[in-house]
């Protein structure tokens, strides 16, 4: 069925959307044209079908840039289509996945609108850039990456961390944020896709959407984003909302005219990123443009709210016909403000639906798209079917910024996995300090334990065990991947061991799986590089040097200020090595004890850290770090031994919301994360209360030991093992901040080296208030107190109740009657 050419057009639409974006019947009369459509399958429910007049379906990549191969299909598809219609007089192509084939198409059949030339600015990065540049726009550096070298060569000259990304990917796809040399190592960069390198800048991001004739703004918006779409990938919600201010408004579309002039003479719908460099909002760097209309909510938005539909101007374009955009009346053009939301589900795709509750009726949303209960969401990307998505409208930007905040602030998508998850435990630690953990995660997924031990106690709360050796890290990498190949539906690591958290955290990198990044892991485990990385931002400053030799060490405490010093390894754990020098004999000692410690699973880096004491009482913070947002989730306070040793004998968790300094801290311990690169994970951070104000002492890349965490859970209700695991699959976890309860934990120690004969806890569990009384010393166990042993604990004790005197208390009566029976360590036989 040939048309006869002279007689009507041939529009060839390629279409591959999911939902109702473009509404092609409403842009073209299909019966005064021969309208054509290249489909890809994804795209089948949602193009006018029956008024086609003809259609070739084909099968592509699923990528979200046409490949070279796509567009070899396409263009096979145009040719059957030339043969059975005639040729072609317009291509239409408004995805921005296929902006570059279908000029490439055009290219060779011949067929009028944008060539290669004319997309390349628009997809390709660097090229966009460095046309930008030479117009004068203000662009981050941008420099091409072929090697990790480039990566290298690239952050010395203008710091980390950096953002590599696809010269050709669209929103997030493919980006990494590298925050060091070690995460460089670690990154694969790929094979078949050419990649750029450019600064990581943290700010607000502005969008700016709209129409532009070739030399002027014809009809626009701007619009400040909720999260980012890099976030969204990794769950967080996305949204937006238009920006009324009316000086930052002027600035906006100053800099969006000189982009537009700078990359294009001709008529073009654009979707423009920029970030903004002050909270006005009238300073801005750019991010980049596409040739196309926004994606998520924004045709919707522009159709409902604002009576202009972008996807028809964009067709127009496309199509050769003359723009028309239509007047709104004349009391809708200053009063409406759009927003838009998306919240993603709440376990990874696929996943089946379970809940998705309507919020019509709220205030300003007046549209919404929910997944429909027991339905499937498949992982597909993009935004069409990735959540519940809401449409908002009011008087103005800070109305409807609230009203949007607040959906998203109480709104869950609730879903369940399609496979069961399964969650990879990397050492389960000792019995009692950490049985609470794996008993936490029982049930709630597939626990795979990875141990450096066979397992006894830990049968009863995982599915399978895995044995590993801290001496052969690539055969546990290796291991790792062929579970992953073996297993179905989504996988997670995570591990509480901090002789572990360095191989997790590379585990996490290679495999692509949320986690803490490798640097983070060794800018927290090397207290040197710790204390050297918040000097240098000027957060919570400490002064501190590192030594190699005794006479060093004299040397540095006599020129910079004198005693009393903490003497600390760079690399250890628990305390090991820590002690206190008051003059130089004692530095000299001290010296000598910290250069010998040693702690089992953990090797010295080299070199001995001298730091200021610290006068102050010292707590523990457990906070709770999702997406670089950190929240404090649990406070104790330690109970330390007497100097030099400083051994932790105790921690008390109560409230802490309403301590005068809590404020001061919650602030710093944003700053710390930032500054070491922890954007995710469990923390446990110990900090000094001193008169300059709260100084971290060190922050630790897991979960808090002596059984802190499960002191929380017992006075506040925050399971942090949870929330850990809630991260690992890449999910916002929840946080009950506060609470009135208190919970204590006291560690029992003999009063000298002994071998222990027996620890009779029977009577001590009976007293009122006790929680637990766990033995941590079986018969024959040698227990030499700090600094010749390692936490020489006997038992612990833990109380709950109304009041800190009220834990004492019953700690006091608990231990009177713990029954210790030992000898001296002189006195047992060799």
């Amino acid at each position: 069925m040939k048309i006869h050419e002279s007689s009507r057009s041939h529009i060839l639409i390629v279409h591959r959307w999911r939902g109702e974006v473009a509404r092609y019947a409403e842009y073209i009369d299909h019966a005064s044209a021969a309208v054509t459509y290249v489909v890809t399958q994804a795209g089948m429910d949602s193009f006018p079908m029956q008024r086609a007049f003809d259609t070739e379906v084909v099968t592509t990549s699923g990528q979200p840039i046409a490949t070279d191969t796509d567009i070899e299909v396409y263009a096979a598809a145009v040719q059957k289509m030339v043969g059975r219609v005639g040729p072609v007089t317009r291509l239409i192509a408004l995805h921005e996945g296929d902006l570059l084939a279908a000029a490439v198409i055009r290219e060779r059949l011949g067929i009028a609108g944008d060539r290669t030339s004319d997309v390349l600015p628009f997809r390709d990065k660097l090229v966009m850039a460095r046309r930008l540049e030479t117009n004068g726009v203000d662009v981050p550096a941008t420099e091409p990456v072929e090697t990790s070298q480039d990566i290298l060569k690239f952050a010395s000259n203008r710091g980390w961390p950096v953002f590599v990304k696809p010269r050709a990917g669209t929103g997030s796809s493919g980006t990494s944020r590298l925050d060091g040399p070690r995460e460089v190592e670690r990154f694969v960069l790929p094979d078949d896709e050419a990649m750029i390198v450019q600064p990581f800048i943290q700010g607000t991001v502005v969008h700016v959407d709209g129409y532009f004739t070739g030399t002027r703004l014809e009809v626009w918006k701007a619009s400040h984003y909720l999260n980012t779409c890099y976030e969204f990938d990794s769950g967080a919600t996305l949204g937006s909302v238009e920006i009324d201010d009316r000086t930052s408004l002027d600035h906006i579309a100053d800099f969006t005219t000189k982009v537009l002039c700078g990359i294009t003479q001709d008529p073009q719908v654009f979707h423009l990123e920029l970030f903004a460099r002050n909270s006005t909002l009238t300073e801005f760097d750019f991010l980049e443009i596409a040739a196309r209309v926004g994606g998520a909510e924004i045709p919707y938005v522009w159709r409902e709210v604002h009576n202009t539909d972008l996807l028809a101007i964009a067709f127009s374009i496309q199509a050769g016909q003359q723009i028309c955009i239509p007047h709104r009346p004349l009391e809708k053009t200053t009063s409406d403000v759009a927003g838009w939301l998306i919240v993603p589900p709440s376990s990874a795709s696929p996943c089946v639906v379970e809940a998705a509750d309507s919020r019509i009726g709220a205030p300003g949303v007046y549209a919404e798209v929910l997944p429909t209960v027991g339905a499937v969401m498949p992982n597909v990307g993009g935004y069409e079917m990735t959540g519940a998505r809401f449409r908002f409208r009011g008087p103005d930007t800070a109305t409807v910024a609230k009203e949007l905040l607040t959906v998203a602030a109480d709104y869950e998508l609730t879903t369940r996995a399609t496979a069961r998850e399964t969650l990879l435990v990397f050492g389960a630690g000792a019995h009692k300090y950490r049985e609470y953990g794996l008993q936490s995660l029982a049930g709630q997924a597939n626990i795979v334990l990875l141990d450096t031990v066979d397992p006894t106690w830990q049968q009863d709360y995982i599915d399978r065990h895995l044995r590993i050796s801290r001496d052969t890290p690539q055969e546990t990498i290796r291991l790792v991947a062929q579970v992953l190949l073996e297993t179905e539906g989504p996988v997670a690591v995570m591990t509480w061991d901090e002789t572990l958290v360095a191989l997790v955290a590379e585990i996490a990198t290679i495999h692509d799986l949320p986690g803490m990044s490798p640097q983070a892991v060794a800018n927290c485990r090397d207290k040197y590089a710790t204390r050297s990385l918040l000097n240098a931002a000027g957060i919570s400053p400490v002064h501190a040097s590192l030594v190699s030799s005794e006479e060093e060490a004299v040397h540095q405490v006599r020129s910079s200020g004198g005693y009393p010093v903490i003497l600390k390894p760079r690399s250890l754990a628990a305390s090991v090595g820590v002690v206190l020098a008051a003059d130089e004999a004692q530095l000299r000692a001290a010296y000598r004890q910290s250069e010998g410690s040693v702690y089992p699973g953990l090797g010295r880096q080299p070199g001995t850290l001298i730091e200021q004491f610290l006068e102050g009482d010292e707590i523990s913070v457990d906070c709770i770090v999702f997406q670089g947002n950190v929240r404090c989730a649990n406070v104790a306070r330690k109970r330390l031994g007497p100097a030099p040793h400083f051994e932790e004998i105790g921690h008390l968790v109560c409230p802490w919301t309403d301590e005068a300094w809590f404020a001061e801290v919650e602030d710093m311990l944003q700053h710390v994360h930032t500054a070491l690169g922890v954007s995710s994970g469990i923390t446990h951070a110990e900090i000094r209360l001193t008169g300059r104000g709260p100084r971290l002492v060190e922050l630790n890349c897991r979960l808090g030991g002596d059984l802190i965490p499960h002191l929380g859970y017992l006075a506040h209700g925050t399971n942090l093992v949870i929330a850990a695991k809630e991260i690992a699959f890449g999910r916002r976890p929840a946080v009950h901040q506060g609470g009135t309860g208190f919970a204590e934990v006291s560690f029992i120690y003999p009063d000298e080296d002994c071998v222990i004969e027996n620890v009779d806890a029977t009577a001590a569990r009976t007293v009122p208030g006790i929680h637990a009384v766990h033995v941590l010393a079986e018969a024959g166990q040698v227990l030499q107190l700090p600094p010749r042993g390692v936490v020489p604990r006997a038992a612990a004790i833990i109380a709950t109740g109304s009041s800190e005197e009220s834990c004492a208390d019953t700690i006091r009566k608990a231990a009177d009657l713990l029954e210790i029976r030992s000898k001296p360590l002189a006195a047992a036989p060799a």
